[in-house]
Order: structure tokens, then C-alpha cells, then sequence
């Protein structure tokens, strides 16, 4: 039997299944923040508890496979469940966890982190050729160009500099794992810069050009879109349609900060 225990009526139940932010701008924090936001009841797994804020890292501690695999059954028996967004995975042995416990019949958002934006932690090169197992049950995939790079084994330079090359890249990795991945643009050196690219296992892209670029790259951005692509995904919309919204939303909170936050 479903529970109604804490669920909110009317609204999709949707995972942040990712690290704990004590600062609260990135990992289950902010995606929580966005959830409430847009209208869907949010439900969170830790992967790991990390100290850290925008400019400071102090120490990442996982969580232990047990408790994330028994917080995910629970979940799953008890709500029905509208999408699940995935953020940092920190070690293999719960990245293992979640290729046992997690499947294509929920759709699956994959924000693959594999560094800290302080650039005091990333993960393991094991674990690249890992992902593969994730990546197959994916929904969507949502990398930015540093961990497009890892993926496909592209030189970083060589993407920043060259949309089309960075479009190919991504239409291989999206044909390999028959999922849908959107490039966010934020490392272009060029004019380019800001434009995500959305790639279908078809071939098919969309591209995203920004309606202004940002001085700095706030902390915890690329969880606040993921997981807004998310909720709307939850709601119904067609996927162009979520990214598309997603967008909007992170670029509206930024410019209610912008001042204050976001300008040097």
C-alpha cells in the first residue's frame, strides 16, 4: 500500500538522490529548494555529507551503501514516485548501490559531478568507465563540458573551443547509451559561451543560447538546473519543454541575486 504519510496532495514525489550541502547552495539542499519551488513534494537520499561552502572545502564523508540502499526501497515501496535526480556519486561502492537498486521504469536525471567547484575533491578514474551501467538507464544525462571530456575521452581544450566538435561528442555518447544528454555551455571560451546543446539518441539537437552571461559561475548551478529539469519533467512536460523551463528558472534566480551574489 502507498503512503500519504508527508505527501503533499496533488503534487508528483520526486528523489534528490545526492550529497548534503551544509552551506545549502548545492546537492539535496538546493535541489529541495528548487522541488518546493516548482510545485513538486521533494524526498531526499544522501550520498555523502560534506563540509563545505562556495569557497571552502573542508571534508567529504560518504554514506554508508547500507542506508542508501535501504532509503531507496523505502522510497520506492511507499511513494509513487515521479523522477529521480542523481548528483554526486562519491566512491564506486555506492555507485555499484545504485546501478543494483535504481532502473529505467522511473525516470532518471544524472547530474555525473565529478569534481567539487572549490576543486578540492573529485572522484576516482575508476570510475568514469563505471557510469557506463548508470548511463544506460538514464533519462537524461546533464554534464558539463569538463565531465563531457571525462566521458569521452576528448581533450577539454579541444570542446571549449569548438561547439560542433562538442555536439559530435555528445551525439556518441548519447548513441552508445540510447539516452539524452544536454551539454551545459558554461566552459566555452568562445562566443558560444553559455549555449547548452540538448542531444536526442536520434541525432536530433536543440541548441539553448543564453539570454546573458554571467561574470561568475555561482555554486551549486548545475544542481539547481538538473533538478528543475526534473520537477517539470515530474509534471508532464515533454523534455525540450523541461529544459527549456529549467533554464528559465535558473536564469530568473540569478537575476534576483545578481547584485548582491553573482557580480564581481
Amino acid at each position: 500500500m502507498k503512503s500519504a504519510i508527508l505527501k503533499i496532495p496533488n503534487l508528483p514525489n520526486v528523489i534528490s538522490l545526492a550529497g548534503s550541502d551544509c552551506s545549502s547552495g548545492a546537492g539535496i539542499q538546493a535541489d529541495l529548494k528548487t522541488f518546493t519551488a516548482l510545485k513538486t513534494n521533494g524526498l531526499t537520499i544522501p550520498t555523502c555529507i560534506v563540509a563545505e561552502t562556495e569557497k571552502t572545502f573542508i571534508h567529504l564523508e560518504p554514506c554508508s551503501s547500507k542506508i542508501i540502499t535501504q532509503q531507496i526501497k523505502l522510497l520506492l515501496e511507499e511513494y509513487p514516485i515521479s523522477a529521480i535526480k542523481i548528483g554526486l556519486i562519491p566512491n564506486p561502492e555506492i555507485l555499484e548501490t545504485l546501478i543494483k537498486n535504481l532502473s529505467s521504469q522511473i525516470p532518471l536525471i544524472i547530474d555525473p559531478i565529478i569534481s567539487l567547484s572549490t576543486g578540492k575533491w573529485q572522484i576516482k578514474q575508476s570510475m568514469i568507465a563505471q557510469y557506463s551501467s548508470l548511463f544506460k538507464i538514464a533519462t537524461l544525462i546533464t554534464p558539463n563540458l569538463p565531465e563531457l571530456a571525462s566521458f569521452t575521452k576528448t581533450p577539454l581544450a579541444t570542446l571549449a573551443t569548438d561547439l560542433k566538435k562538442t555536439e559530435n561528442q555528445a551525439k556518441k555518447l548519447s548513441k552508445t547509451y540510447q539516452t539524452n544528454l544536454l551539454i551545459k555551455g558554461g566552459h566555452f571560451t568562445n562566443k558560444e559561451k553559455g549555449t547548452d546543446i540538448l542531444v536526442l539518441p536520434t541525432g536530433e539537437t536543440q541548441y539553448f543560447p543564453p539570454k546573458m552571461l554571467w561574470k561568475k559561475s555561482p555554486h551549486g548551478t548545475g544542481c539547481i538546473l538538473s533538478s528543475a529539469i526534473t520537477a517539470y519533467l515530474a509534471q508532464g512536460n515533454e523534455l525540450p519543454q523541461a529544459v527549456k523551463k529549467g533554464r528559465e528558472y535558473l536564469n530568473n534566480l540569478l537575476l534576483n541575486f545578481q547584485e548582491k551574489q553573482f557580480y564581481e
